[in-house]
């Protein structure tokens, strides 16, 4: 299919089913809930039609894929579905070494199309703020120009591991697209359990995305990121805070390592997220 037919008919698609893919969470406020593709099938090797039939039956707004290969063929299934990608997860590697970025800047087309963020995650040795934000701050002018937003992803071991680290970045790149994730499960890997309404509060209007997930304060990945039945973290507070502190935008369910049936696992969380429908 030619890029220009596509996204043609993934506009027309978006907009004729966008209350499709924002009401699907009647009751849950302004949130729209979607899910990370590691609990979608992706091990399994779940078409992007199946994925979306899945999310759509289950009543998630969308996804947040790994990667830009083959986001033809997944915006045209979930644009089908009346469901959004909300984000995809690359990086740039800021120290020389191979990266993402003309993948993402060949797809920013597409991305834009589609309502895409570019869920950005950076790296590199020996690099300084102001040199990240130089990389960011290219990046983000070419992106604007197709509307689509760059949110820095904070990963544990990477230049920014947690939002505020993301957030000295933002304000020296100072484009109005570009944005900071808080992420639950980072965010305790940082060693941050202790303090998440600081960092809420700390990153305020900067935030663009949200990342959750059950979790336990402190431990591997096993316990950090667990179903949203499981653990002892306050997710259903952090929501409410969030919503306090005026977010308004996507939360996504982090789904990393968790083991099991991936259907049995989006339908445990989507049922804790439905009882939160008093939280936004």
């Amino acid at each position: 299919m030619q890029v220009g037919s596509l996204l043609g008919r993934i506009c027309a698609l978006c907009l004729g089913l966008q209350v499709l893919s924002t009401g699907s969470l009647a009751g849950a406020g302004d949130a729209a809930f979607f899910a990370f593709d590691n609990g979608v099938g992706r091990e399994q090797r779940w078409s992007p039609a199946r994925q979306a039939a899945v999310l759509r039956e289950m009543g998630y707004s969308g996804i947040g894929y790994s990667g830009v290969d083959d986001f033809e063929e997944r915006a045209a299934a979930f644009a089908a579905a009346g469901l959004r990608i909300y984000s995809v997860y690359v990086g740039l590697q800021l120290d020389g070494s191979p990266d993402d970025g003309a993948a993402i800047r060949a797809a920013l087309p597409l991305l834009g199309a589609a309502k895409s963020d570019v869920w950005l995650t950076l790296r590199g040795r020996g690099v300084d703020d102001a040199a990240a934000a130089r990389a960011v701050r290219d990046l983000a002018d070419d992106a604007a120009k197709h509307g689509v937003r760059i949110v820095l992803y904070p990963h544990k071991g990477f230049l920014v591991a947690t939002a505020e680290e993301g957030l000295r970045i933002v304000r020296q790149v100072g484009r109005p697209n570009v944005g900071v994730t808080f992420n639950l499960a980072h965010e305790i890997a940082a060693g941050n359990a202790a303090r998440l309404d600081a960092v809420i509060e700390t990153c305020g209007e900067h935030l663009f995305l949200v990342s959750i997930n059950g979790a336990d304060p402190e431990g591997g990945w096993e316990r950090v990121i667990r179903p949203l039945d499981e653990g002892t973290v306050d997710v259903r507070g952090l929501v409410q805070r969030l919503a306090q502190r005026g977010y308004a935008g996507p939360v996504g369910l982090q789904c990393y390592a968790i083991k099991g049936d991936p259907e049995t696992l989006l339908r445990r969380s989507m049922a804790v997220w439905r009882t939160w429908s008093t939280a936004r």
